[in-house]
């Protein structure tokens, strides 16, 4: 059953649009869904002060990326990469089949995390 958070977020979504200036940005494709989800982050001495989401995809993807933006916005860009979209699929209740949505969503993330370090 979905967890009251991700109905929430289903229904009204936070954080979803694009974003002047972002810091970094993480796209991916889903190989199977075809979903597309880009990720974008502003960063303030080592922490995300902002993050927002766009999606071509389901109702769990734009739950999940609406989910993630809330969750790491203040957070430092470490504790982002750990971020586990498997766990995060569980954790909330999503459908078997709708795992690799928080998977494609996380890695978006992750991806916008390390296009804005400095060792990129």
């Amino acid at each position: 059953m979905l967890s009251r958070l991700i109905r929430d977020h289903m229904t009204a979504p936070r954080n979803q649009g694009d974003m002047e200036a972002p810091d970094g940005v993480g796209q991916v494709v889903g190989p199977v869904c075809g979903d597309a989800i880009a990720m974008r982050i502003k960063v303030s001495e080592g922490r995300i002060v902002e993050a927002r989401f766009t999606t071509y995809g389901c109702w769990a993807a734009v739950a999940v990326c609406s989910l993630i933006t809330e969750t790491v916005r203040g957070g430092r860009l470490e504790a982002a990469l750990k971020l586990d979209g498997t766990e995060l699929a569980r954790r909330e209740g999503l459908p078997e089949d709708k795992t690799a949505c928080a998977e494609l969503a996380v890695e978006a993330l992750h991806r916008a995390v390390r296009d804005c370090r400095p060792e990129k």
